[in-house]
């Protein structure tokens, strides 16, 4: 039996040591792969910190570059937003002195109707001269005159009877111009005026065929203004 043991305990021994042997070599490789995998993942992160310095280089620019125009483009906007402000202000100032040379050029527009009516009524002249379109021909004129006192141009009318009554005074028609001269202010509620052209009818065709509607209309006018005796006169 001991020499067995003898015999075997050699065997033992280099089986014992060639276990180690192997262990020592799997530690060895692992030790070598793990020491590759930490050199790999070294350069890796090396990189990744390289690569992450880059953009948030390049994003800062970016980023400043976006403050600075955002930075312009709020001074831009005050400056639109004051000028705006400005031309607005003008625009204003215009329009207020257009509604005042609007309202000045109206007021000479009506003092200058105002002088055409005086010279019209105290003289039986027109300052405007024939309205255009009034025709040549005399019965087409007398027309035309009637035409413009139905539509509400009553001026125009009377400025066409007047030169009618002047350029054909002997006409059969002249009469009947004559009355719807006074017709004309009757319109306008111009009684004094238009009893003074119904007399005129009276005294310059006093056997024309429109003399008794001219007296009639001569008392109405009369009754607008309050002077009942004068159209008692007509009545009576």
């Amino acid at each position: 039996m001991n020499r067995l043991l003898k015999r075997l305990l050699p065997l033992v021994a280099l089986a014992a040591l060639g276990q180690g042997c192997v262990t020592l070599g799997k530690h060895r490789v692992l030790k070598s792969r793990v020491e590759t995998l930490e050199q790999r993942l070294d350069l890796m992160q090396k990189k990744f910190y390289a690569e992450t310095g880059k953009v948030q280089h390049l994003l800062g620019g970016r980023i400043s570059d976006l403050r600075k125009l955002s930075s312009q483009l709020g001074r831009l906007n005050a400056s639109l937003g004051s000028k705006l402000s400005d031309l607005q202000a003008d625009l204003n100032g215009i329009r207020g002195k257009i509604e005042v040379m609007e309202f000045k050029m109206q007021k000479a527009i009506r003092d200058m109707d105002s002088i055409k009516d005086f010279v019209d009524d105290k003289f039986n002249k027109s300052l405007s001269g024939l309205p255009p379109g009034t025709p040549k021909d005399k019965a087409a004129m007398y027309e035309f005159s009637l035409r413009m006192l139905r539509s509400g141009k009553t001026r125009d009318g009377r400025t066409i009877l007047r030169h009618f009554i002047n350029e054909f005074p002997k006409d059969d028609l002249a009469d009947e111009a004559q009355f719807y001269i006074g017709e004309s202010y009757f319109l306008e509620k111009k009684w004094a005026q238009a009893i003074k052209e119904y007399k005129t009818v009276e005294s310059v065709y006093p056997k024309g065929n429109i003399l008794g509607k001219a007296i009639m209309r001569l008392a109405e006018a009369a009754l607008r203004m309050n002077e009942c005796s004068t159209a008692r006169t007509v009545y009576l």
